[in-house]
């Protein structure tokens, strides 16, 4: 696994294939602090989704946490692959 690490980001794990484990944060999360963030790869025999899965996020930031990454992971996901991103 390539050794990612930027000021907001850190790879922790990765399965190829199958997932991606890494420490997320926004700038406004409080110091220090990262939300482990999994994104999941599901084989539907013709199409794979995308799950995405955040533990450790602030109650008080859930919203702001989802938005931040549809903002910066998904919607360039979709834009790449030319279908639209949806998050529930």
């Amino acid at each position: 696994m390539a050794d990612i690490k930027r000021k907001n980001e850190r790879a922790e794990e990765m399965k190829p294939n199958e997932e991606i484990v890494m420490s997320w944060r926004l700038k406004a999360y409080p110091a220090n602090h990262f939300a482990k963030i999994k994104f999941i790869l599901k084989d539907e025999s013709d199409s794979t989704s995308l799950l995405v899965e955040a533990e450790g996020v602030p109650s008080h930031m859930a919203e702001e946490t989802k938005n931040g990454l549809t903002r910066y992971y998904l919607a360039s996901i979709a834009r790449t692959f030319g279908f639209s991103a949806r998050m529930s």
